[in-house]
């Protein structure tokens, strides 16, 4: 390995307030722009099954208005000042030029604090969603993604079921469900606001924010509700929609794990020997697309959807259907081999080089800090993660990428979920 570069640093200061909210300040001298996301712990798990898609209705609503800035006035407000404002997640984004920051409190905590909208404004956004819902209906790559994630999860866990819901869930939905829902979910012990970019009055925005949020209160908003229990699946598994279309749309996988895992660094480094290599040098490229050409893309991780809950384990190919049993092939020999062998020098050398050159690259923007320092508090990271990860990962040895594979990969639970001209392939 080269020298280690200059040690990468993101100073921020937590501030709990009384009534559980969170403020993470993220200061930036140098930027002309402050960036200030306020997300709400709530999401998918927060709705029945046969009412999928509300908790993001609920979020994309936020937009339409608010007590003090009814209907339009709410971005109009922001968009004057040549600022944005949009659902972002769970909860809401607005950036703003440095100085419009006490109007970029406002708006932002209004909002969340107090949404109204009318019924216009309400089946204006369910007919965006629905127009979404039925766009990923036309998308084989899609819903073959969305097949394998119900087979991992099941229908009854959040990540089980579309994000957006379904027609029918979504076509039940109304205003009233959604007010709903915000009077149940949105509460201030779930809600974390962070502030990134330039501070003009950094005690004046602490102090904003303080006065928006610190006296936000909802006695009546139910527990969060816990996660179903996740169990990798008993046996290999296979679900074929079959399509006429011009190639088959495959996801291989299984249940992964949680981004705290102690084995996280390790199989980054695996996913880009075998997986996700930087111009297709990983394993599963040179041998599916570039000796075989069996497809131009082709991947696989465990490490990119690793979260607070387990993610997945997925590897990802569309090809003709002639060739999907030659593919499924490769890539079963590809597992076992990553199981069996560590990665070699050359090979462990390109991975640490890839992701340590590229991990400054993740925090250049204020929207790009802010949402690492909201995902960390969400995920209970160290506070000093950014600037020890990198070591972290410096020090993984090939033997210990080999050890991840060994005990992350499970050849004997995959699941497989095909879109396409195809009937049946060997698993």
């Amino acid at each position: 390995m080269s020298a280690n570069p200059t040690k990468l640093r993101l100073p921020h200061r937590r501030v709990p307030l009384e009534n559980g909210v969170v403020l993470v300040f993220a200061e930036q001298a140098h930027s002309s722009k402050l960036f200030l996301l306020a997300s709400i712990d709530a999401g998918a798990r927060c709705e029945a099954p046969e009412r999928a898609g509300i908790a993001q209705l609920a979020v994309r609503l936020l937009e339409e208005g608010s007590e003090r800035f009814p209907e339009q006035e709410l971005s109009r407000a922001i968009e004057a000042v040549g600022g944005t404002l949009e659902a972002d997640g769970d909860g809401l984004a607005a950036e703003v030029n440095a100085e419009d920051w006490a109007l970029a409190v406002d708006v932002l905590s209004d909002a969340l604090l107090h949404p109204s909208c009318d019924e216009e404004a309400f089946e204006r956004q369910q007919d965006l969603q629905l127009g979404e819902i039925q766009a990923e209906l036309d998308e084989p790559r899609t819903q073959a993604l969305l097949r394998f994630r119900r087979m991992v999860y099941g229908e009854l866990h959040p990540f089980g079921r579309p994000t957006h819901g379904t027609e029918e869930s979504l076509a039940l939905a109304t205003l009233d469900d959604v007010e709903r829902f915000h009077a149940q979910w949105f509460a201030p012990a779930s809600c974390v606001v962070v502030a990134s970019g330039r501070f003009l009055d950094a005690p004046g925005l602490e102090a904003a924010l303080t006065r928006a949020f610190g006296a936000w209160e909802n006695p009546d908003a139910l527990p969060l509700p816990d996660y179903p229990a996740l169990e990798l699946s008993p046996a290999r598994r296979v679900e074929i929609q079959r399509e006429d279309r011009a190639q088959v749309n495959l996801y291989l996988g299984h249940l992964g794990v949680r981004r705290n895992d102690p084995r996280f660094p390790a199989l980054m480094l695996m996913d880009h020997v075998l997986g996700t290599g930087s111009g297709f040098t990983d394993r599963l490229s040179k041998r599916l697309r570039d000796e075989w050409g069996l497809a131009y893309s082709v991947y696989a991780t465990i490490a990119s959807s690793a979260g607070r809950e387990p993610g997945t384990f997925q590897a990802y190919i569309g090809t003709s259907p002639d060739k999907v049993q030659q593919a499924i092939d490769g890539m079963l020999e590809e597992f076992e081999r990553i199981r069996r062998e560590p990665p070699s020098a050359a090979e462990l050398e390109l991975a640490k080089s890839f992701l340590l050159g590229s991990w400054p690259f993740r925090f250049e923007r204020n929207a790009q800090r802010a949402r690492w320092l909201l995902s960390a508090e969400r995920l209970l990271l160290p506070s000093d993660e950014v600037e020890v990860f990198p070591e972290r990962l410096r020090a993984v040895q090939a033997d210990e990428v080999l050890e991840a594979a060994r005990s992350c990969l499970h050849p004997d639970a995959l699941q497989a979920a095909l879109v396409g001209p195809i009937d049946a392939i060997r698993l």
